[in-house]
């Protein structure tokens, strides 16, 4: 569409992809029709450069009364990476990250803030006190599978949010999942699929039934994917291979948990006096061995966080289908 391949992309415009645009402009033309979509592009294609992208372009979600900031929810080890990413691409915008013991001192900033990031399992802890009342200018979910059951607290909590616009981003196709369908299309626009019972009813009842006949499920299937097909973008690497460089490399931030860091600091104090009294009773030289054990130990509790990271990208490779090697 003419229209919205004429936007101007500012310092981004350089440094997106054609098939990012386009899903830029994808984003934009849903937003323009009121509508929430979900980004399903294959893992590694720049889903989050995307979504920053359509965040800081001035549109009229953008033009809005003060105290307005997007919202992005992810999981606990996609926190940094939503951050960093921010600051590397959109460092104009004023990010606040809602994490940690002492975050409840944030919760007066996020008026002041343009981006504010933010963990499945921290909204629902801080729901009440920090976003029951509030109203953001859009609200991005990172990783649908954190909403695919509708009884899940994280669904409940995020349905519970108030937004102008809505847009979820996952790594796999959605359309294979019946059942997890309707809960993500609840949040996006909610009544759009009908109430649960009606959509079990109408869809997830007969192609369960169905099974023994792939004619009758193709059938119903097919009715489901043309209803919800318009709300959905999806890529894979092969059908942008033009556009993609040779090797995509992409970094993790896998910060410690609450428990975890104050695990490592007491361990830290403590290998610290440890190492300091060998040095001093037996000399560097024939301390090494026990002090490279103390460092081994610190390490272990260290890169806990990343057994969290791993798992989650494992999960949305093994679900698109993806070989991995570990």
């Amino acid at each position: 569409n003419a229209r919205y391949a004429s936007i101007l992309l500012g310092p981004l415009d350089k440094v997106l992809r054609p098939y990012q645009k386009q899903g830029v402009y994808w984003m934009r033309f849903l937003e323009d029709a009121g509508m929430g979509g979900l980004l399903a592009d294959e893992m590694g294609l720049g889903k989050t450069l995307q979504t920053l992208t359509w965040l800081s372009l001035p549109l009229a979600r953008t033009e809005k009364p003060a105290g307005m900031p997007a919202l992005i929810v992810c999981p606990t080890s996609l926190v940094r990476n939503w951050e960093q990413e921010s600051k590397k691409f959109t460092p104009w915008l004023k990010t606040l990250v809602i994490s940690g013991p002492d975050r409840a001192a944030d919760f007066a900033k996020m008026s002041d803030a343009d981006l504010v990031i933010t963990s499945y399992a921290l909204l629902q802890r801080d729901f009440e006190q920090a976003y029951m009342d509030r109203e953001f200018s859009a609200v991005v979910l990172d990783e649908a599978q954190h909403i695919k059951n509708r009884d899940t607290k994280n669904a409940k909590a995020v349905k519970q949010l108030h937004a102008l616009r809505r847009l979820v981003l996952t790594g796999t196709p959605i359309e294979n999942s019946v059942a997890d369908v309707w809960s993500i299309f609840d949040f996006l626009m909610p009544g759009y699929l009908g109430d649960y019972e009606s959509f079990k009813l109408g869809f997830e009842d007969p192609i369960r039934a169905a099974e023994g006949s792939s004619m009758v499920a193709e059938a119903v299937l097919s009715k489901l994917k043309r209803k919800i097909h318009p709300f959905i973008l999806r890529r894979v690497k092969k059908s942008v291979a033009k556009d993609l460089p040779d090797k995509i490399i992409k970094v993790s931030y896998c910060p410690m948990s609450d428990e975890a860091e104050r695990e490592y600091r007491e361990a830290l104090a403590k290998t610290r006096l440890q190492a300091g009294g060998l040095v001093r009773e037996k000399g560097f030289s024939k301390s090494k061995f026990e002090i490279l054990a103390m460092l081994m130990k610190l390490r272990q509790i260290a890169s806990r966080g990343k057994r969290e990271a791993f798992l989650e990208q494992l999960r949305s490779a093994v679900e698109g289908g993806h070989k991995v090697l570990v």
